[in-house]
């Protein structure tokens, strides 16, 4: 028997409560997720040299900042996380606070990822 599309969300999806009480509903991510603008390999685990590591996040601060943003909003399944300022139930990436942190955390922790763990 074929699965359902609500079976399939239903395994990668999970509820996470973060240390602010707000509640998410987050998907997997996949190694392809964490791919964009050719930032391949920041985890710290993959990278032998820290000190590479940090010079790489010093030098791309921006880049790093643009892709924690999509990887949120890709991985953010409710509320709808939107790139720019909006009204009603969309949520505003930069309205996430102290949340966008332990969000990321939440997000590498489901996906089976570390992020980086020394940013500038």
């Amino acid at each position: 028997m074929v699965s359902t599309a609500a079976e399939i969300r239903s395994r990668n999806r999970r509820e996470v409560t973060l240390p602010s009480g707000n509640v998410y509903v987050i998907r997997k991510l996949t190694q392809l997720d964490y791919v964009p603008k050719g930032l391949v390999g920041l985890a710290a685990e993959t990278v032998e040299d820290k000190d590479k590591l940090r010079a790489h996040l010093m030098a791309n601060y921006d880049d790093v900042i643009e892709l924690e943003d999509n990887l949120i909003m890709r991985a953010v399944v409710q509320p709808v996380i939107s790139r720019t300022p909006v009204d009603g139930d969309q949520l505003w990436i930069g309205d996430l606070g102290d949340d966008r942190q332990a969000l990321l955390d939440a997000i590498n922790d489901w996906s089976g990822t570390k992020g980086p763990k020394e940013t500038p």
